[in-house]
């Protein structure tokens, strides 16, 4: 049985290339998640300790109350 050299090397090179990619892909996307909620954690945190996140809580519950008089 003979062998196709080229095709073989071609299949084999489309497979590593495929997985690499993919474990390039899903890394890429592990680091983006961890680091973005690394970065909200952190903004969040500092908003809280100027108390200015506080601020805009109460700010969204007032304005979310129903102001007009029931009789």
């Amino acid at each position: 049985m003979r062998v196709d050299f080229f095709a073989a090397t071609f299949f084999l090179a489309t497979f590593f290339l495929a997985i690499f990619f993919t474990m390039v892909f899903f890394t890429a996307f592990f680091f983006a998640t961890v680091f973005l909620t690394a970065d909200f954690l952190v903004v969040f945190f500092l908003a809280e300790r100027r108390g200015f996140l506080s601020f805009v809580i109460w700010s969204e519950m007032v304005k979310r109350i129903d102001w007009s008089v029931q009789e």
